[in-house]
């Protein structure tokens, strides 16, 4: 697991002086730059005209960037990394710096450095703040213009994020977001060192109930964007990560039940037991759902809290599964069908609704993070 900045680290320096607002709803520009062109001092003018405070986190950019880093010192805060660590502690780096420097109730606005996020829309999506544990996104509509590649990998980030996380979003991949003070501590505990730290921030968000708001804004494309079709496929994965976990979780959990199934069929029909399809998948679903609730906690939704604020929710749900399923299964066999393939049947129909269900109720972590 990536490691976590949790103070400012050692090698940030920072130059220039911090003025933070003390207006309600003022507003924090964080600018993580690697490399920037000359457009980032002119955004940050721009911003600071608007009465917000800049902070710009130098990743360890090289000497040749120096002179652009120099004007906006002028202007705005800058952290400097002396070696590149990457987006995602950039951020944190500039976040604990707010958190220590700025009132508990200023909104924060992360914005790139490349030219992709205009004035207009870092204030506009600074504006649409409301509550404490809301994220709002600045979501990019694809158009006409934009290329095929970015569209079909926004397309595909849009429905696994969809299956995964339970929420439709526009725009998986933006850099422009925006949110209270108070969520800085739940941030400073997403993983994730590079680029990854953003989708991270969104699946995690989706698992700890964090609302998730989008405005839209306008598309500005930088050259080719090759970095933006990497991370389309690279995000996608990230998404899908926890489905597939819960496959192979689910694939485990099947080898062990119709093994156990197998054995008590064919033992149910050598001593003529009665109903034993019946009682051979209530007793297989019993072991097999003991090993996949642990696999389940443990791997796939991550939950560290102590069982008793699963057990009994994926108990009641492993039961009414159980029951549809026995019923469905029993159906099928009395009408004819061979008890090994409406086993197999079954099983992939059950598969999608005990995803979302244990997603969304089970290992549902319903304590906001800015709360108490």
């Amino acid at each position: 697991m990536s490691s976590l900045t949790t103070a400012v680290d050692a090698a940030a320096v920072a130059t220039g002086q911090l003025i933070c607002p003390v207006a309600a709803r003022a507003i924090v520009v964080l600018i993580p730059a690697l490399r920037p062109p000359d457009a980032l001092s002119d955004l940050v003018s721009e911003l600071v005209k608007r009465n917000m405070s800049v902070v710009v986190i130098d990743d360890g950019s090289p000497s040749d960037s120096q002179a652009i880093f120099d004007t906006v010192r002028k202007m705005a805060t800058v952290l400097r990394h002396d070696v590149n660590r990457g987006k995602g502690v950039a951020l944190r780096t500039g976040l604990t710096w707010v958190r220590e420097h700025c009132p508990n109730d200023v909104v924060i606005v992360t914005a790139d450095a490349d030219g992709q996020h205009l004035p207009d829309d870092v204030t506009k999506v600074g504006l649409a703040v409301g509550d404490f544990d809301t994220l709002v996104l600045g979501a990019r509509q694809d158009d006409a213009n934009t290329p095929l590649r970015s569209r079909a990998g926004h397309a595909l980030s849009r429905m696994l994020f969809r299956i995964a996380i339970g929420q439709r979003l526009t725009d998986t991949q933006t850099g422009l977001r925006a949110f209270r003070a108070s969520l800085i501590p739940w941030l400073l505990q997403i993983p994730g060192d590079r680029y990854e730290y953003e989708m991270n921030m969104l699946v995690i968000a989706g698992q700890d109930k964090v609302a998730l708001t989008e405005v839209p804004i306008k598309t500005v494309y930088i050259g080719k964007n090759e970095t933006s079709h990497y991370r389309a496929f690279a995000d996608s994965l990230r998404i899908a990560r926890g489905m597939l976990l819960f496959a192979g979780a689910s694939v485990i959990s099947f080898l062990v039940d119709y093994a156990l199934y197998t054995v008590l069929v064919i033992l149910g029909n050598t001593i003529g037991v009665l109903y034993g399809v019946t009682i051979a998948n209530v007793l297989a679903r019993i072991g097999s759902a003991t090993l996949n609730y642990n696999l389940n906690k443990r791997y796939v939704f991550r939950d560290a809290r102590p069982a008793k604020h699963s057990a009994l929710r994926y108990a009641l749900l492993a039961t009414g599964i159980l029951l549809g399923n026995t019923l469905l299964l029993t159906w099928l066999t009395r009408i004819g069908g061979n008890a090994y393939l409406a086993k197999i049947a079954v099983e992939v129909l059950f598969f999608i609704v005990s995803y979302t269900l244990q997603r969304a109720i089970v290992f549902n972590r319903s304590k906001k993070p800015g709360g108490s």
